[in-house]
């Protein structure tokens, strides 16, 4: 146990005094020169003690300033590590929320890349099927069309030749008209020079006979011949000059 001489007075005091302890106070002795000058009288030990005491007390308030300070400086680590463990509960929670919104956005960025793939493909599959459908149509025109052009090649001789075997019956008919017209007109003529010369128009009766059918079948010709222009004046157009016409224009 350490022996002080504080004053002309023996102080005792425990050990563990002497060492760090924050919960003594400092102790602060109030030395002013007044006190101080008042010992001067005492002999040179009495003074020495004093001056050894005084230096004492001036180490104990330094260590008891260091305690505090000390004690201070824990309550400050206290803090720090307070906030410290608060700031990396923050940290930790910002880097959840990031590590949150990347995965959502990721997620938008393959939700956006999976839409646009659908919806090219949806447009590439309509182009396709879209030329698809006009191949086919190319292909369904093209077919009638061919087919057009071969029956209209297949229709021309057969055509030119009902034309030629119209034209050729027209003529043999033109020609038929004024046949039995010009019969009829020496029918008229001869008719007449019997009234004139009787006896000229006397003839043999088979000759009679002759000449009034060859007379009957003119007649009979003209006859429906003027029946036949009579019907084809509503229609301008024979049928093969009307299935010529509908050819050409296809």
């Amino acid at each position: 146990m350490p022996i002080l001489l504080i004053f002309g007075f023996f102080i005792f005091l425990p050990f563990h005094t002497l060492c760090i302890n924050p919960q003594v106070a400092p102790y602060n002795p109030a030395v002013t020169p007044t006190s101080s000058i008042e010992f001067r009288g005492g002999n040179d030990e009495t003074g020495y003690s004093l001056k050894t005491s005084i230096e004492l007390l001036k180490v104990l308030n330094r260590i008891w300033s260091l305690e505090e300070l000390h004690a201070a400086n824990i309550t400050l680590v206290r803090d720090l590590k307070r906030e410290l463990e608060l700031a990396r509960s923050k940290i930790k929670e910002l880097a959840r929320d990031r590590h949150e919104m990347e995965h959502l956005m990721r997620q938008l960025t393959k939700d956006k890349q999976g839409h646009a793939t659908a919806a090219i493909q949806s447009v590439r599959d309509e182009l396709e099927d879209e030329r698809k459908l006009r191949k086919w149509s190319e292909a369904l025109h093209r077919k009638p069309a061919q087919e057009l052009y071969e029956t209209k090649t297949n229709l021309v001789n057969p055509i030119k030749d009902l034309e030629k075997e119209w034209r050729s019956r027209v003529l043999l008919e033109d020609l038929c008209d004024e046949f039995a017209w010009g019969i009829k007109n020496y029918e008229h003529e001869l008719h007449s020079l019997k009234h004139v010369n009787p006896d000229k128009g006397n003839g043999s009766s088979y000759r009679s006979t002759r000449d009034g059918m060859i007379l009957h079948i003119s007649e009979s010709w003209l006859d429906e011949r003027m029946q036949m222009k009579q019907d084809t004046t509503s229609t301008k157009e024979s049928i093969v000059e009307k299935l010529s016409s509908e050819l050409l224009s296809g």
